[in-house]
């Protein structure tokens, strides 16, 4: 409640609509060790989504939030997912074989923001044997200015690897994207048997490559690939 004649106000970071995400991660090859670290939701035209704001409570109705004065924007939502495996010991038989995985179901408060119309990008951060793999969701875009829980349940891109380091992606996609679609799937990594000499040499801009073991077939690095 807020004092007598004063307005009540929300940060967003804290109050606003509940999303309910389900994530199919069946098939993706997890293993007992892998640890899900995070989920960044943003938009794919890369329009920024509102983090904060306020409202003025009496203009609140049944159906819908009032109009927001918007007081903050970012270029994603992030929940932070640190302490959530992708499966538990009792998924697995008495031999220790995989035996399967249950979708992964999250919820994030976010500002109550219409997004309809737009394609919404749900990116699942994961480490998993030392490697960290980042599987990447679309949906499409609902009016989160409804009363209520919004659900989700959003279709993995087709195949394609999503690279944190932008030079890395770029060299990958120069000399492997096959079906020239601009960006690299993991059935064109996974054929690849040679990096060539002096590929990524003289980049010191790389930061990242994790996503060489998606790399499954190589049986030759060049001479100063790296270097």
């Amino acid at each position: 409640a807020a004092p007598v004649g004063k307005d009540l106000m929300f940060q967003f970071k804290r109050l606003g609509c509940l999303l309910w995400i389900s994530l199919d991660i069946d098939g993706l090859g997890f293993t007992p060790s892998c640890q899900i670290k995070s989920l960044r939701v943003s938009l794919e035209d890369g329009s920024s989504l509102p983090v904060e704001g306020k409202f003025d409570l009496s203009a609140t109705t049944a159906d819908a939030a009032p109009d927001l004065t918007i007081t903050g924007y970012e270029d994603s939502w992030t929940l932070d997912l640190d302490n959530v495996w992708t499966v538990d010991l009792d998924e697995f038989d008495s031999e220790y074989s995989y035996v399967g995985l249950r979708p992964l179901t999250c919820y994030m408060m976010v500002p109550p923001v219409d997004l309809t119309g737009k394609t919404v990008k749900f990116e699942l951060t994961c480490l998993d044997s030392y490697a960290t793999k980042r599987i990447v969701y679309t949906a499409a875009g609902k009016n989160l200015r409804k009363s209520g829980a919004t659900k989700f349940t959003p279709s993995r891109m087709s195949d394609i690897i999503s690279f944190e380091d932008k030079t890395v992606h770029d060299l990958c996609v120069a000399q492997w994207d096959t079906n020239g679609n601009g960006e690299l799937e993991y059935s064109e990594a996974e054929v690849v048997t040679e990096i060539p000499d002096h590929m990524f040499a003289g980049n010191t801009s790389i930061e990242y490559f994790d996503e060489l073991t998606y790399f499954t077939s190589l049986t030759k690095i060049g001479e100063g690939a790296f270097e």
